[in-house]
């Protein structure tokens, strides 16, 4: 029985062990593979070049399903991905992502300071498969992805990651070993990113059948009060919503005020810009998140 696992990292790191991920010696580019019989390496039945092919276009069918843009296969990143696809197999790790030892600057290996900020999906299996389909088993992680919830979570990244609405470009690497197959997935411009799911994801499709979502409590009504004051004050649309994060996202104390105006870009799933604004811009008494949730009142800016 073949043994599978998927990993993903964007913005967070997801990891999961599925009844479905990929280990050979490293693959070469197709470029050369027709140098591969001579050097004792078995030719692939499925070139590296339409692996690849075959891998994005299961990607855009599946960004279709959730309105996102179709993705492009960027020479750099499958660079890469290949590279650190080659560098998982050497140390047969398949949950060894590249964010863990950027900063450690081992050459060759698709993970260094000159690497392209990337976001990063990581499959395995046990078979040595030269048509393993990790996009598939990242994507099936949509039956686990709560679209009236949005948010992050080890279970879904993989998903989240692929459907990711700014992200254009896209990059692959396959290889495979004795120990099995992995496929390194690169993605720019990075998806998983905090407070951006709602949008970047988006609502349920109706072809997933799924229940509507509950209404929601409407947002602070003070916050959208001095995002508003703010608003005026320096002639920048800012606004608060329900999906405006909260300062804990950050790490921020709780009586911080964060608003967030459109972004400059014109792409589709733009993301808007957070604001953070300190003590000194607010006028109003804010409502603020307690820590054990429950809601309090901001007073000589503590929340109580």
């Amino acid at each position: 029985m073949n043994t599978m696992m998927l990993v993903s990292l964007v913005v967070a790191m997801a990891m999961t062990v599925s009844a479905n991920p990929s280990y050979r010696l490293a693959e070469l580019e197709e470029g050369h593979l027709e140098n591969e019989a001579d050097s004792g390496v078995e030719k692939r039945s499925v070139s590296l070049s339409q692996y690849r092919t075959n891998q994005l276009n299961i990607h855009n069918a599946k960004r279709a399903i959730h309105s996102a843009y179709p993705l492009s296969l960027d020479a750099t990143l499958n660079s890469e991905a290949q590279a650190y696809a080659e560098y998982l197999l050497s140390i047969q790790n398949p949950s060894q992502h590249c964010s863990y030892i950027k900063s450690q600057n081992i050459p060759g290996i698709g993970c260094d300071s000159s690497t392209t900020n990337a976001g990063e999906n990581l499959a395995w299996t046990s078979a040595q498969n030269d048509n393993f389909d990790g996009s598939t088993l990242w994507y099936d992680e949509v039956d686990l992805y709560d679209f009236c919830d949005h948010g992050f979570s080890s279970g879904t990244g993989h998903f989240t990651a692929m459907v990711w609405k700014p992200t254009t470009l896209v990059g692959f690497g396959r290889a495979i070993g004795a120990s099995g197959t992995y496929e390194v997935a690169r993605y720019v411009s990075p998806g998983n990113v905090g407070g951006q799911y709602h949008i970047n994801v988006g609502d349920a499709p109706a072809s997933l059948n799924r229940p509507a979502c509950p209404a929601t409590d409407p947002p602070s009504s003070s916050r959208v009060a001095e995002c508003e004051r703010i608003a005026g004050l320096t002639g920048t649309p800012y606004y608060y919503n329900n999906y405006t994060p909260k300062p804990s996202v950050f790490g921020l104390p709780p009586c911080y005020l964060i608003c967030q105006k459109p972004s400059k870009k014109r792409s589709s799933g733009s993301s808007p810009q957070n604001v953070v604004f300190g003590y000194n811009w607010i006028t109003g008494q804010l409502d603020c998140e307690k820590p054990d949730g429950s809601t309090g009142i901001c007073v000589s800016n503590v929340c109580t």
